[in-house]
């Protein structure tokens, strides 16, 4: 097992494929240079056929969440808590007092050092498969290396990663609870029976001004389009804190294809987009958007839902769709599902313990409640 830093970058040996192409320009270039909201260390473990990103955030700066569990769980927290409990006042009143309370308990500049494993520095990560003598390598690796962090593995869900959850909490990790997520399986073919996705077919059926394209049939600079619809949906409609793409990622990500892109194009013009990736059988779409400047009535939100479960049911995946909008996936057949940050601290001192102790228990006693009783 070997562990690569920024300056050995050069001696890694790359598999031919969108991941790695990724990865090499992101380790190349520093993560700023495609999130501009992101300060942190990028190094790489490799252990055979087993690459897995390693991210460091750098304390003093107020990271997205994607690489801050401060960012997470208080930044993001008091912005989950208005869009998801706004007509709900005793449940937003309990839900910012105990961020507060938490606030007070783990300033940023403590909380955030963490080692975070397999993360992408997007919404979800993805798993490949990893022995339990590799997590233990993994772990016993990076306590010696980062003896004052906390290890953490984002995006391990209860339904999805259900072996790896169980071998990190046997290694002595903690289960902290991220989000709720909702998981649709198109073998089980229960999206078929809802309603809302035969309205979505009509409706996809009624606009044949529109088609799906991929980037091989769009002009070169269709990323400053999608880039736009992104930063309308993601950063203005809902919070600066989601990942801030620059120009650079979209650039490259199209002309790379380090991500499947997908385009709903009208007389050569770009209107919506999706783009997703894959791994062990599941895909996850990081990017959507569409037209801000058209109505509501183009539909093009539910035109770009539908597309992902059209690409699910093409190419055999289950379908990991992330959080939020509960009721309108639910209603296309999605299932809610934990997904938790699992973390190690066994190596730290009491008061560095603490936070995360106080979290597992906050987010079991307080968070996981609401989110039952008011499916969300």
């Amino acid at each position: 097992m070997q562990l690569y830093q920024q300056q050995d970058i050069g001696n890694v040996v790359w598999q031919d494929s969108a991941e790695h192409k990724m990865l090499a320009a992101f380790l190349k270039n520093g993560a700023r240079h495609y999130i501009h909201n992101t300060d942190c260390q990028l190094s790489l473990l490799v252990d055979k056929n087993l690459y897995l990103p390693i991210v460091i955030p750098h304390v003093d700066y107020p990271n997205s969440y994607v690489c801050s569990p401060y960012g997470q769980y208080v930044d993001y927290g008091y912005k989950e808590v208005d869009i998801e409990l706004s007509e709900r006042p005793w449940a937003n009143k309990l839900s910012k007092g105990a961020i507060k309370l938490f606030e007070k308990c783990a300033p940023r500049k403590y909380f955030d050092k963490v080692v975070f494993v397999n993360n992408w520095l997007l919404s979800t990560n993805l798993y490949t498969d990893i022995s339990i003598q590799q997590l233990k390598d993994i772990t016993d690796l990076l306590v010696s290396k980062y003896p004052d962090r906390a290890i953490v593995f984002r995006s391990v869900g209860d339904m999805l990663n259900h072996q790896l959850l169980s071998d990190l909490e046997y290694l002595n990790y903690d289960k902290v609870l991220s989000r709720q997520i909702y998981i649709l399986d198109p073998k089980l073919g229960v999206y078929k029976k809802k309603k809302a996705y035969k309205d979505d077919l009509r409706l996809q059926r009624k606009r044949t001004d529109y088609q799906w394209v991929s980037s091989k049939d769009c002009t070169s600079d269709v990323w400053k389009r999608v880039k736009r619809f992104y930063d309308d949906l993601y950063l203005r409609k809902y919070s600066i804190l989601n990942p801030q793409f620059s120009n650079a990622f979209f650039r490259d990500s199209i002309q790379e294809k380090w991500l499947n892109y997908h385009f709903l194009q009208k007389d050569g013009e770009v209107h919506a987009c999706i783009a997703y990736f894959h791994r062990n059988g599941i895909m996850t779409t990081p990017i959507l958007g569409y037209n801000f400047d058209l109505p509501k009535t183009e539909g093009f939100y539910r035109l770009d839902s539908l597309k992902i479960i059209q690409e699910g049911v093409q190419n055999n995946l289950i379908i990991h769709n992330s959080s939020g909008a509960a009721k309108y996936k639910k209603h296309r057949g999605a299932v809610p599902s934990s997904e938790y940050n699992l973390v190690y601290t066994k190596h730290l001192s009491r008061a560095r313990k603490f936070p995360w102790k106080l979290l597992q228990g906050m987010t079991k006693h307080i968070a996981t409640p609401i989110l039952n009783r008011y499916e969300l």
